[in-house]
Formats: structure tokens, sequence, C-alpha cells
């Protein structure tokens, strides 16, 4: 395109050159057309030039909507949380079966507390599992085949709170930072004891903050679930006679003892019972003297 350019460019100036030395009208109308067509012709190569230059995607006006629509998002931190309680018929084998679904769910007992009696037994499990397969160890002990007779489950979403130690964590960290440099700068040792003082404040909140980050880490990575699995069994125990006679004479004496307190506590009848029936006597025995 560039040399054809050029030539009409060519052509224009001699014909604008010889246009003064008498040509006809028609001549120079043909000389006009083609001084626009080679002006269009130039401007037109000029916006292909350009839009050659002008890559798609390395503009400004497109790279930076791109930029801003890409935005980091923090991952949401969900605490689950969640307890379950399975009445079971044979208390051993469903143990074994139980622990077994823990097992396949990649998790762990990190607490068991048995207990027996005559007629019952029950185990409460405290279980530790990643958040990942919180739902799939909940779905198989409701599928194992036992009663559910109880089951709540919580989530909570400490995401803000976990996004605000971290600001404020690294706002501690910066003022420490801060203020080990003043502490190069201290030349008296009244300055030296005042820096170590606020540095030993900040290292304070700096530890405690990442406590709390730790601890939520623990809870978020690692779902809690209380289970609770019991059997109840029919009372075997018949007492015999001396137990019974025991009870019998157990119970005669709480009946005893109730009599007599409920009589303490009639003493006011009993004392003005006892007054009328003195004075009755003695007017009694007064007649009869008389």
């Amino acid at each position: 395109m560039k040399p054809m350019m050029y030539f009409l460019g060519f052509v224009f100036l001699i014909v604008s050159c010889s246009s003064g030395g008498g040509y006809s009208s028609e001549e120079k109308a043909a000389a006009d057309q083609l001084n626009n067509y080679a002006m269009s012709e130039s401007a037109k190569m000029s916006d292909e030039e350009a839009t050659e230059q002008q890559e798609p995607g390395t503009s400004d006006d497109v790279a930076q909507p791109v930029s801003e629509s890409i935005a980091v998002k923090e991952p949401e931190k969900i605490i689950k949380t969640g307890s379950i309680s399975l009445t079971v018929e044979e208390y051993d084998s469903a143990i074994v079966h139980i622990k077994s679904i823990i097992k396949s769910s990649e998790a762990y007992i990190s607490n068991e507390y048995e207990n027996k009696t005559s007629y019952s037994i029950s185990n409460t499990l405290t279980i530790r599992v990643t958040s990942g397969n919180f739902d799939k160890l909940v779905e198989g002990l409701e599928c194992a085949g036992y009663e559910v007779t109880s089951k709540n489950i919580e989530m909570q979403d400490v995401t803000a709170e976990f996004v605000d130690i971290q600001a404020r964590l690294k706002t501690k960290r910066e003022t420490e930072e801060r203020y080990r440099e003043i502490m190069k700068q201290a030349k008296t040792i009244r300055e030296v004891l005042e820096v170590e003082s606020y540095l030993k404040s900040v290292r304070e909140e700096i530890e405690s903050a990442e406590g709390r980050l730790k601890y939520l880490n623990d809870k978020v990575s690692y779902s809690t679930l209380t289970l609770t699995v019991s059997q109840n069994q029919d009372n075997p125990y018949e007492p015999g006679f001396g137990s019974k006679a025991g009870n019998a004479f157990s119970a005669g004496w709480e009946i005893l003892k109730g009599i007599v307190i409920g009589f303490f506590f009639l003493w006011p009848i009993w004392f003005i019972a006892g007054i009328t029936l003195l004075i009755i006597f003695r007017k009694r025995i007064f007649r009869k003297k008389n």
C-alpha cells in the first residue's frame, strides 16, 4: 500500500505543477479526483497502522477493567460441630462397626467414655474429622442401620473474625518493627526501658492474636462430632425376701418419723386441748366437793 501511495502522490504533484500550463477543465477535475483519492487512502492507511500497533488485550483501556475485576477473596472459614445419639441392640458388635465407619472417614477419636450398669451400657465418643469429611461421617453413621434418637449440627462462620485478626496482627508486627528501630537509636537507659516496655506489650498482643488464629485454624480444619452409643437392657435383678423386708422396715420407719414430726407440728392444738381438759376436770372436782 505504501508504494502505491507514493506513486499517487507523485502523479498528483506532476498534475498540479502542470495544471498551470493550460490544461482543460476536465484534466483539472481529474487531477482533483486523484488528489482526493490519495488523501482518503492515506487516512485509511494511517488508521490501519494504528489498529495493527494496538494489539488486543495490551491497551490500557482493556487491561484496566480486567485488572480491576480480579479480586482476591478470602476462603470461607466455617467451624462445624455436631452431636448424634444412636440406640443399638447389640453394643459390642455395633461399637466395632461404628469405629470402622469413623476410620473410613479419615477421622479419629480424641476422647471416649464408656459407662456400664446392670441394665444399660453407653459410650460417648468425641470425634475429630477433617472439615471435608464431616458430612461423609454423619451420613455414614445415619445409614449404619441404628436408631438415631437425636441429632444436632451447627455451623459457625468465623471468616470475618479471621480476616480482622490477620489485619490487626499485621499492624502489630509493623508496630513491633518500628519499636525495634527506635530501640537501636535509644541513647539513655530510660529510653531503652521505655521502648522495652512498649515492645513487651506489643509482643503479648501479637502472641495472643497468633494463638487465636491457631485455635480458629484448628477448629476450621477439624470438625468435632460427639457420638453417644447406648444399649438398654432389662433389669435382671429381683429382690429377695430379706431385701423386701428391709425395704418394708425402712418405709415403716419413714412413716413413723413422719407421724412424730406431724405431731410436733400440731403442738398448739394439743396445748389448747390440754388446758381445756384441765379446766373441765377441775370444775367436776369442785362440784363433787360441794
